[in-house]
């Protein structure tokens, strides 16, 4: 289809163009092509030779900074014949004619889990750890892949800058426990019990006595005792400094 677009001539300033103009808007108007996602994958399959004509097509990574419009693509997601594996993009409350909770409930609703993006992490957003606050930035970005995808788990731990066989996260802890597992298990039966619950566990939280919260290495002291933990969320500061071992996704 077509729609109108208002849009600026200088191009320092941050809104370039948008099709969420006000009626007040003195900008001047063009008419422009509005294309579906499918139409762009589709596109995009016949200019490009080469590229895999799976059925059906696939998104490794799908960006969006399409000032305002986001909901409306992001929505499309759900019916589109392409299947987007990952998918970020910009939200800002000044521009948006919706609030970011309810993209993100409707998001969730049809299997996707969204992060916002931070510098040290990526930060759960999707139920339940929705807090009315992530409405208020005037923009942020964010981060969704599907919910039963593993790799997702995997980006988010790379994000974090975990790395390697149990690699280690000083001053942090995992969220609940891993199939309901409590007992306190010395740092080796703790690793062992993870990797045989398998997806089940995220990874182990331990006690640590060292003043920067990394035990469990040579020469820094013994961790422990520990347990196994789910991780809903990803890692978290500990107010009590406890260190957390990652399990390996492919352990």
């Amino acid at each position: 289809g077509e729609a109108m677009l208002a849009f600026s001539e200088d191009f320092a300033i941050d809104e370039v163009a948008t099709l969420l103009f006000k009626p007040t808007d003195e900008r001047p108007r063009q008419r422009v092509r509005v294309l579906t996602l499918d139409d762009v994958v589709r596109a995009g399959l016949e200019a490009i030779p080469g590229l895999p004509q799976a059925l059906p097509p696939t998104v490794f990574l799908l960006k969006l900074d399409i000032e305002g419009m986001e909901p409306a693509v992001l929505r499309s997601l759900l019916t589109s014949e392409a299947q987007v594996k990952f998918v970020t993009f910009e939200y800002s409350s000044g521009i948006w004619r919706e609030s970011l909770d309810v993209v993100i409930a409707d998001l969730h609703a049809g299997g996707y889990f969204c992060f916002l993006i931070t510098p040290d992490r990526l930060l759960p957003v999707s139920p339940p750890f929705w807090d009315v606050l992530y409405n208020m930035p005037v923009w942020s970005n964010l981060f969704c892949g599907r919910e039963d995808d593993p790799d997702l788990s995997a980006v988010v731990q790379l994000h974090a800058g975990v790395v390697g066989l149990w690699p280690m996260l000083p001053r942090t802890y995992l969220e609940g426990y891993a199939k309901d597992h409590m007992d306190e298990l010395t740092f080796a039966g703790a690793r062992k019990l993870c990797t045989d619950l398998g997806s089940e566990c995220a990874g182990i939280t331990c006690a640590c006595s060292s003043g920067d919260g990394t035990c469990g290495r040579p020469p820094s002291p013994p961790a422990g005792p520990c347990t196994v933990r789910s991780g809903w969320g990803g890692a978290r500061s500990s107010p009590s400094g406890e260190v957390t071992f990652m399990r390996d996704p492919e352990a």
